[in-house]
């Protein structure tokens, strides 16, 4: 049912969101596995579910909603570097698919320009909304794991870009030293 990247990646995303919050300052109110409940609820509708309670989602359940509503909404099911699907896919699911891809496409959709510009978005948001810096540090820790876990895709061989093997061109009119 699932694709291959997004098996795997969902565990990464798992490890980032953990279980059951409800603090006073986040936006998304009660959230459990990074599922809101209002995102919970509209997800059992559009199914003829019955409303229920987040604290009682499962595991397969926030894994399926976040296949149907953060993976394949934020466009995360149609990049072929995983790297660049597990980073949009966390912000789709961190702050939401629409703010994900408008990120992605500002950053030209390259993986460290979009690290860059989410710091950015989490330093604007908390100048917006100062009630916001208590989750400052929790986001910034977030950052350097996925940026962790996305070069560990290359060196545990999950994923091969496509230039790996390829000769760095020596540029024959450069005659400094690096810096």
């Amino acid at each position: 049912m699932y694709d291959k990247n997004f098996e795997k990646i969902v565990q990464l995303v798992f490890g980032s969101e953990g279980g059951f919050s409800n603090h006073p300052n986040d936006r998304g109110g009660r959230t459990n596995y990074g599922v809101t409940q209002s995102t919970y609820n509209g997800w059992r509708r559009k199914k003829g579910l019955p409303v229920k309670d987040i604290f009682y989602i499962t595991k397969e359940e926030a894994k399926q909603l976040y296949y149907e509503e953060f993976w394949k909404a934020s466009g995360a099911d149609k990049l072929t570097d995983p790297r660049e699907a597990y980073i949009l896919f966390d912000m789709a699911v961190n702050s939401s698919p629409y703010e994900a891809k408008k990120l992605f496409k500002q950053s030209n959709e390259n993986f460290y320009e979009f690290l860059n510009n989410r710091k950015k978005f989490y330093k604007n948001l908390i100048n917006r909304r100062p009630d916001q810096k208590v989750f400052e540090k929790g986001w910034m820790s977030r950052l350097k794991q996925v940026e962790d876990n996305a070069n560990s895709m290359i060196t545990n061989g999950f994923y091969t870009p496509s230039y790996a093997n390829s000769i760095t061109p020596f540029d024959e009119e450069y005659s400094g030293e690096l810096k």
